[in-house]
């Protein structure tokens, strides 16, 4: 496997610097010998951990520029240790911070919802007795205006198909229609503004 250019460029930048420093930093050959060994195993093992192979190769590439930032690699005893407990501390870091922002995003979805639609238990009791008026205003209709009312309104049928049904012509079915209205508008009032679009 080919040792990223990026990784590459970096290296060479980081060399130049701590040459000049006189730090006794990782070799480029000590790099790309961890690269070769371990990366496949390290991308499997952050893609369990992370549940996106995508997202577990640019963390495994975090991982491998903060090897090369090092001041002194004097201090590691243990190169694939080390960049295993560096990649895990990124790909933990992430977790943290899409937890964070996903629940921060769940919090502001249920409260604009509850903005938006003004649910409050209130609106509730206030929105179940306005049901209940209106359906005894309905059942308090005669038999055929009811049926022809609540055929025409909630089972969004035209006057000719209810006109079939009940065996009657379409401008009684109109009648029986304008009759609800015109009754439960009387006995409701505002409540069937709705209603008459």
């Amino acid at each position: 496997m080919k040792f990223p250019k990026y990784l590459r460029k970096r290296e060479e930048t980081s060399s130049i610097k701590e040459q000049a420093a006189g730090d006794k930093a990782l070799a480029k050959e000590e790099i790309q010998q961890l690269f070769q060994s371990h990366n496949e195993e390290l991308v499997r093992y952050l893609t369990g951990r992370l549940k996106n192979h995508d997202e577990a190769i640019e963390v495994a590439q975090e991982a491998y520029v903060r090897l090369l930032r090092l001041d002194d690699a004097n201090t590691i005893g243990f190169l694939r240790a080390f960049l295993f407990r560096t990649a895990t501390n990124i790909a933990i870091d992430r977790i943290r911070r899409k937890g964070r922002s996903q629940a921060y995003t769940e919090e502001e979805t249920a409260t604009s919802s509850a903005q938006v639609f003004d649910f409050t238990p209130e609106r509730e009791v206030a929105g179940k007795q306005a049901l209940e008026q209106v359906i005894c205003c309905i059942e308090s209709l005669p038999e055929k205006c009811k049926y022809a009312f609540v055929e025409y309104k909630f089972k969004h049928r035209d006057y000719d198909e209810i006109a079939l049904d009940m065996g009657i012509s379409s401008s009684m079915v109109r009648k029986y229609v304008v009759r609800a209205m015109v009754h439960c508008t009387d006995v409701l009032g505002d409540e069937l503004d709705a209603w008459q679009s």
